[in-house]
């Protein structure tokens, strides 16, 4: 039995036993416990995505995002860091919100990824990941201030938007059509501490998003989070790795397989299909035979 099996099995011993319910001694029970989360896995995604709250309540309430939605990151597979960790050089980390009404075709360059599990939702034991600002496009957000939130250089009317007076949906777009995209939008801030304007304020960005972007599905907008540490993927409440089509599959496999390696814990692999039209959904599912080949090369 290879290495990463003995690894599969500890996990699935331990700290997936008990959050699963399942206790196995075999290769065979390893990949029965695999093959059921990544169903679960799926039907969870498919449920959040279906799912257009603007608030999660009784919870204060708290912004969308932390009960429903897919909160996912594009990531490029290299032996020289692990896809989980935030870039060391950089501020902080760009996801991507993708929901029923908040669809997009276009997710930049990358094909393969990992999801993250909604605050609210994550397993007993992960850190919290907090969300700072939300745009609905792709914000330019590495040359702004404010941990990615703030203004562009030389731009004034980049600033955060409560900060302009841009409050609503219909304020964003007057402002994105006067002014233009990427270094030139503002973002709504969203941090948990605003409370309720929190919440109000990322409704908004969505309904912007719908507003501008939905018709033609070409950008994907984008969450700005703080930097977690690094090599903390024990505790990071990721759910699982994604791929878009098969140029992103072995990106996919590796990051699986790395992350067992380092962690211990073993997440599906889960096939993103994005909407072709504004008719269409987005789907999320689980294949056996994507996962990586050394989890089921002995069965």
């Amino acid at each position: 039995m290879t290495r990463l099996l003995l690894v599969v099995l500890t996990v699935l011993l331990t700290a997936c036993a008990s959050h699963e319910g399942v206790k196995t001694s075999t290769p065979a029970g390893a990949y029965q416990h695999l093959n059921r989360l990544g169903e679960e896995t799926a039907a969870a995604l498919t449920e959040r995505y279906n799912n257009p709250v603007s608030a999660c309540r009784p919870h204060n309430p708290s912004a969308a995002f932390e009960c429903s939605g897919v909160i996912i990151r594009g990531t490029s597979p290299s032996t020289q860091y692990h896809a989980w960790n935030p870039n060391p050089s950089g501020n902080e980390v760009s996801f991507s919100y993708l929901r029923k009404d908040t669809k997009f075709t276009n997710f930049y360059l990358y094909k393969n990824g990992f999801i993250l599990y909604p605050r609210l939702l994550a397993p007993e034991g992960k850190v919290s990941v907090s969300i700072l600002c939300f745009f609905p496009r792709d914000g330019a957000t590495n040359a702004r201030e404010d941990q990615g939130c703030g203004q562009s250089p030389n731009r004034p009317t980049s600033r955060e938007c409560q900060v302009q007076g841009i409050n609503t949906a219909e304020r964003w777009v007057e402002h994105y059509n006067q002014y233009g995209s990427y270094g030139e939008m503002c973002g709504f801030n969203v941090r948990e501490a605003l409370g309720e304007n929190a919440t109000i304020a990322f409704t908004e960005g969505l309904k912007a998003q719908r507003l501008v972007f939905n018709p033609q599905l070409s950008s994907h907008n984008e969450l700005r989070v703080a930097k977690w540490d690094q090599d903390i993927g024990d505790v990071l409440p990721l759910q699982a790795f994604f791929y878009l089509d098969s140029s992103g599959k072995a990106g996919a496999q590796y990051d699986q397989q790395d992350f067992l390696k380092e962690t211990g814990i073993l997440v599906p692999i889960i096939l993103i299909s994005l909407p072709a039209n504004d008719a269409d959904p987005a789907t999320f599912r689980f294949i056996p035979e994507d996962q990586a080949p050394s989890l089921h090369t002995q069965r």
